[in-house]
């Protein structure tokens, strides 16, 4: 079969999605190829995502879905069941504690290293690691060995050996956070910097992590006084409500009598972690390590402009799985989930 173009084969698969210039690294070494004089079975580039047909063939043909087609249409075992959807061979697993379906696309072999390639290397999913790109992938996508192909080449990437710091910070022994169910009943807010001068003059960021939900905010400072503080506190809790509680360090900003006030007249409990331990504000301390790394892996080419993808680098934190809850921040707040990876 021959290859078919990349604008056609994204928007077939991915037909929610802009087209995406995602650069597979096993194609990276190789000379380019001439999609017309192709007659090659093994798509190569860009050409291993399909429309339906070409899907379907392609599941029929490899022999490692073979046991997938038999038990369609038979009923679940173990919460698992398979079906075939516009000739497309799907797996349906059923989760029992919330009665809910997840439906996935059953991806032959030729068809796994973009999957991989996108949901470990586009823009918004940054380079994430194993679990989070595993998760990603799960949402939308299922094979037999799924979780060590995806342990295999987010271990292999060499764009993350490079940009990934590794052994610089041993993790400190946490204390415990109270345990919250309720939204915004405590928030802890901290600051980041200084950073490396942004073109716009940003050097700090002001951080909001909702203990319960996980849900992330950063809003780039030029300066870090309390007026400005306050203001970037105002400007998230006009959007999504204010909090009962607030935990912070002993920063000067965060004890000062403006922001005293502005918790009063908020109506706002400021609790202030263990002197000479800030490790206690461990939430927005790790939300920190994913964040600066977040940032630092999108503005690569353009590192004075790192404030401009802060929104990219939340959007994509809140829209991933949290490995405490099982959950992404956005499935608390958002009453439907926005389109992170593209869907069938």
């Amino acid at each position: 079969m021959g290859s078919l173009s990349f604008e056609s084969d994204l928007s077939a698969v991915f037909p929610y999605s802009s087209i995406a210039c995602v650069v597979i690294r096993a194609q990276a070494s190789k000379p380019s190829v001439n999609n017309e004089s192709s007659t090659s079975d093994t798509p190569t580039h860009f050409d291993v995502l399909a429309p339906f047909f070409y899907l379907s063939v392609r599941q029929r043909e490899d022999p490692s879905l073979a046991p997938w087609f038999k038990p369609v249409g038979l009923p679940p075992v173990a919460g698992v069941s398979f079906q075939i959807e516009d000739a497309v061979l799907k797996q349906l697993h059923t989760k029992s504690e919330f009665a809910t379906v997840q439906t996935t696309i059953a991806m032959p072999e030729p068809l796994r290293q973009l999957v991989l390639s996108y949901a470990h290397e586009s823009d918004l999913a940054r380079h994430s690691g194993f679990r989070k790109t595993l998760s990603a992938i799960r949402t939308q996508f299922s094979w037999s060995g799924e979780c060590s192909d995806v342990k295999n080449y987010t271990t292999s990437c060499h764009f993350c050996q490079i940009k990934t710091r590794t052994g610089r910070d041993r993790p400190a022994p946490f204390q415990a956070v109270p345990i919250v169910s309720e939204p915004f009943e405590r928030v802890m807010i901290d600051l980041v910097g200084p950073l490396p001068l942004s073109s716009d003059r940003y050097e700090y960021l002001l951080t909001l992590v909702d203990v319960s939900t996980h849900w992330a905010e950063a809003v780039p400072l030029r300066r870090i006084t309390a007026k400005d503080v306050a203001k970037a506190l105002f400007s998230i809790f006009v959007r999504l409500g204010f909090p009962k509680k607030i935990q912070s360090d002993r920063g000067q900003q965060f004890m000062s009598k403006l922001l005293v006030e502005f918790n009063s007249l908020s109506n706002i409990k400021h609790f202030v972690s263990t002197p000479y331990h800030p490790q206690t504000n461990r939430i927005v301390e790790r939300f920190h390590s994913t964040l600066k790394s977040m940032i630092r892996k999108l503005s690569h080419e353009s590192p004075t402009e790192w404030n401009c993808f802060v929104p990219a680098a939340l959007f994509a934190y809140r829209s991933q799985v949290h490995s405490s809850s099982g959950f992404s921040p956005s499935s608390y707040f958002l009453v439907e989930l926005p389109e992170v990876q593209c869907r069938f």
